[in-house]
């Protein structure tokens, strides 16, 4: 449907340049887009908006509400509010990401328990090998030579 044919359909739409300001005044608080669509004519092509349905719907809403309101609280009231919308969402983002903090500071802490858990058996098993290894040195000279061949010391 055209705007023209929308006009006609919806009382208190009174002309075109009306529903424009109610199309441009829909986009600006709720975000909603309207279908657009091309058409040839002769070496231009020409735009203009396709109406569904439901968006006749939506506008004779708008127009039954804006009796009992302002047309800005009517098309909030039909369409809802891009503002309150993306606040909502970055609520959600803020809380997705503190979650996520501290599961990742959790891991951390984790991590770092196990590092330092880890980094105490190495020194340990350092230190064992030094004392095997002053052992092994001990040893004859032949048994040394064969272990620290095994060994790669």
């Amino acid at each position: 449907m055209d705007i023209n044919k929308l006009v006609s359909s919806v009382e208190g739409l009174n002309s075109v340049s009306t529903a424009k300001k109610w199309i441009s005044l829909i986009k600006e608080i709720s975000g909603h887009e309207f279908k657009k669509v091309q058409a040839r004519n002769n070496k231009q092509f020409l735009s203009f908006y396709n109406f569904t349905d439901n968006d006749v719907e939506d506008f004779k809403t708008i127009a039954y509400l804006k009796n009992e309101m302002s047309l800005k609280e009517a098309i909030r009231e039909t369409y809802g509010d891009i503002h309150k919308h993306k606040e909502y969402t970055l609520t959600q983002q803020l809380e997705t990401l503190k979650e996520d903090f501290f599961t990742l500071n959790d891991n951390f802490k984790n991590l770092y328990s196990s590092n330092k858990k880890l980094q105490i058996k190495f020194q340990r098993l350092e230190k064992e090998q030094e004392e095997i290894l002053s052992t092994l040195e001990l040893l004859p000279f032949g048994a040394w030579e064969k272990a620290r061949r095994k060994f790669g010391k």
